[in-house]
């Protein structure tokens, strides 16, 4: 699954738009998926603090 087909499921799924963020948009309270360098990162942000990172070499993996 990439970032497309995840953004798909979740809207099928019915999950609040506001409650992730899958693009460069900033949302507050929200789980993001982020591109980096050296892969892919998964948090969450709450006022601009970021817990429970995870970082994943592929996107597949951090969709999953």
């Amino acid at each position: 699954m990439n970032s497309i087909e995840l953004n798909n499921k979740l809207k099928e799924e019915g999950f609040k738009k506001s409650s992730y963020s899958l693009a460069e948009e900033i949302a507050d309270e929200a789980l993001y998926l982020r591109k980096e360098k050296q892969g892919w990162c998964v948090y969450y942000s709450e006022r601009g603090l970021k817990t429970g990172i995870l970082h994943f070499d592929s996107e597949l993996d951090a969709c999953e």
